[in-house]
């Protein structure tokens, strides 16, 4: 799968990892067709949700869930609707 367009910037977000300090920086992207690959030492997995299951998501930090968060409203504003079918 290839980034097509990032449509949004959403900021960044400061933690401490595994590997030390780090900056995440959030972007709404367009993606191409593909099969999704993730880097097995940054991700346990991947998954495609709507804005109403962001609350049961297994997720690392408060500060992550409110950025997936804010892909969604993003999302919506830009398409109309619930911004569903948005992969993770």
């Amino acid at each position: 799968m290839s980034v097509v367009a990032i449509t949004a910037e959403l900021g960044w977000v400061e933690f401490v990892g595994r590997r030390g300090r780090g900056r995440k920086y959030d972007f709404v992207v367009e993606v191409g067709e593909g099969e999704v690959k993730t880097n097995p030492e940054e991700h346990t997995a991947w998954r495609r949700c709507g804005i109403e299951e962001v609350g049961g998501l297994e997720i690392t930090t408060e500060g992550h869930r409110e950025a997936v968060r804010r892909a969604f409203e993003r999302i919506q504003a830009i398409r109309g609707g619930d911004g569903a079918g948005v992969g993770g």
